[in-house]
């Protein structure tokens, strides 16, 4: 059985190793090894909420996470304005979706989802719109996220990250009408 709680910051040691074990395999990070402090990729600057995964039968060792990130505009990279013209919301309604990762051992057996469905959860419980990014070559992982309601918005640039384009995704709610990939400018 899956439990999701709020990580603590005793999870953090854990976390990085959970994370750099699938790190290689998953390519995520894509920068991998992490030229900083693990936990300054897991603990991300304006983060508002962030949960671990951990097991019924071992409930001290986190084997997933994920955070909800605030969105600000305050740098010209594309995403948010990407996500603020798809939605026609601005950033104070808007939280992203990040840091999500799983123990690669374990992959397959709904920890993801577990997560991803309380990050989202949360979100919406504080009447705002879900959004995320990943990185284009991540096919998998968009189809995945297609599969669970996701819509592809536009993509982005950002000179940050010269090796990837990220795509722009928003989680569409029941009777909103799915934004046609590419129709906004990166």
């Amino acid at each position: 059985m899956i439990h999701v709680r709020p990580r603590t910051p005793d999870d953090l040691p854990v976390l990085g190793e959970v994370l750099a074990a699938q790190a290689v395999e998953s390519a995520y990070p894509i920068r991998w090894p992490w030229s900083g402090p693990i936990e300054e990729f897991i603990v991300r600057r304006g983060e508002e909420q962030a949960w671990t995964a951990v097991l019924a039968d071992e409930p001290d060792r986190p084997v997933g996470h994920v955070s909800v990130v605030g969105v600000v505009d305050d740098v010209d990279d594309g995403i948010a304005s990407g996500w603020m013209a798809a939605t026609g919301a601005p950033c104070e309604q808007l939280a992203c979706i990040s840091v999500l990762f799983v123990d690669r051992t374990l992959r397959g057996e709904g920890i993801g989802a577990a997560l991803l469905d309380t990050a989202t959860a949360w979100i919406q419980g504080e009447g705002r719109i879900p959004v995320l990014d990943v990185v284009s070559f991540h096919e998998d992982v968009i189809d995945l996220y297609r599969r669970r309601g996701w819509s592809e918005v536009g993509v982005a640039e950002p000179p940050w990250l010269p090796e990837a384009t990220l795509v722009l995704m928003v989680l569409q709610t029941a009777g909103e009408p799915a934004t046609p990939p590419g129709t906004m400018e990166p």
